[in-house]
This record gives structure tokens, sequence and C-alpha cells, in this order.
């Protein structure tokens, strides 16, 4: 069963007041397409009010906000949350913290056209090299491995990182 009516935020971040199902018709055995009426659109676009961030330990908050680069009094550009969100998450990534998840939610008020965001960051553990052992290169001395790699213990445990180290190394052809 499907609601009569329900709120709509179209990806120009502009919000309809009302939208109406006006007919339903069934297609095939249970699937149902509806013919939707949208009524009083907001004239000015919806702007985003208000950015919370919750959950940032490691980080200063400044630093956090500056990477998802969304701040009260931008437009609200429904497009733009999810590179924003992920923009925070890989900087989390590339500091070690492999497990960190951020979310991005928005809510709408619709009479006022404005979004209230709130960014919540689960930063996990950081992850840090402990030692870089190698192991097999009997011909090829210590220190061109070393180089090659470009790791060093105590550095954030960067998974891209360790990978183009790996990369690097192959390249040599050692």
């Amino acid at each position: 069963r499907l609601p009569r009516q329900l709120l709509l935020v179209l990806p120009s971040g502009k919000a309809a007041r009302e939208v109406a199902f006006t007919k339903f018709r069934r297609v095939r055995d249970r699937n149902v397409v509806a013919e939707m009426e949208i009524r009083d659109l907001l004239g000015p676009q919806a702007q985003v009010v208000r950015v919370d961030v919750v959950g940032a330990q490691a980080r200063p908050e400044a630093e956090v906000r500056r990477t998802l680069a969304i701040t009260p009094g931008a437009r609200y550009e429904p497009a733009e949350l999810d590179p924003a969100r992920r923009d925070v998450e890989l900087s989390y990534f590339r500091r070690g913290y492999n497990d960190a998840r951020v979310s991005l939610v928005g809510l709408v008020d619709p009479d006022r056209a404005e979004v209230s965001l709130t960014l919540t960051i689960d930063e996990g553990r950081q992850q840090v090299l402990e030692s870089v052992d190698v192991r097999g290169a009997g011909v090829t001395s210590r220190g061109t491995v070393d180089a090659a790699l470009g790791l060093t213990a105590g550095m954030p445990a960067e998974i891209s990182a360790i990978v183009r180290a790996q990369k690097r190394l192959y390249d040599t052809g050692v």
C-alpha cells in the first residue's frame, strides 16, 4: 500500500509542499505504477543552515569541516553530499584509519526551504606500520628495496600507500 502524500525533495534541492498520487495501475502481477502530481514547489532553493560534526576525535573539527567543504549558507545540492562525505572518509583512510565510516544525513524543513546536515564519523582505530621486514632479496641491497618501498616504521598504515609501495618494488624488477 502506497501513501497518498509524501514530501519530495528534487535533485535541484527544491522541495515540494505536496505530492499527490493521482492514479494507480497494475502492471503484470505485482508491480504497480503510480502517477504523481507535484503541487506548490517552494520558490527558493533549499539552503544549508547548519552542519553538525559528530565523532571527530583524531582530527580537529575545523579540519574535518574544511574537508567536507559544505558550509551553512550554501545552496543545498543533494548531488554534492556523497562526494563530500567520501572526501572526509578518504582523509581518514590516508591517516591510517582504515575502518573509518562516515555518514552525512540531511534534515529538510520544506516550509523554510532549509536543510540541517549531520556528519557522523566512526573513526575506528588508527593503524600504523610496526616494522618493515624484507626477506628473500639476496642479490638486491636492502637500501634499494627500502628506497623502492618508501615505507617506514611508525607511519600510518594507509592501504593504498602499501599497494603503491608494492607496485614500485615490482617496477624495479627485483
